[in-house]
């Protein structure tokens, strides 16, 4: 994350606690609750997503496969199996 990323973080952090809680907190605490969002829940967030992308992949490709099927040719040749 670049720094002017964190900066601006650090501000919507504050000045949620400000409008939610009518409580102002300094930079330094903004800052550690941001780096407890980043260890702690990010990565319970990110592997969620990581597996709902997989999903829809998945389901693409099924589709996929079940339309590229449908264009099969009729052989008088014993019929392949692709798995």
């Amino acid at each position: 994350m670049q720094n002017e990323q964190i900066q601006w973080l650090v501000s919507e952090i504050q000045s949620f606690y400000l409008k939610e809680r009518q409580e102002k907190i300094s930079e330094i605490e903004a800052q550690r609750l941001l780096d407890f969002i980043k260890d702690t829940i990010s990565p319970i967030l990110y592997n969620a997503i990581l597996y709902d992308v997989f999903r829809i992949i998945e389901n693409q490709c099924d589709h996929l496969e079940k339309e590229i099927l449908q264009l099969e040719q009729p052989s008088t040749l014993k019929k392949l199996k692709f798995n």
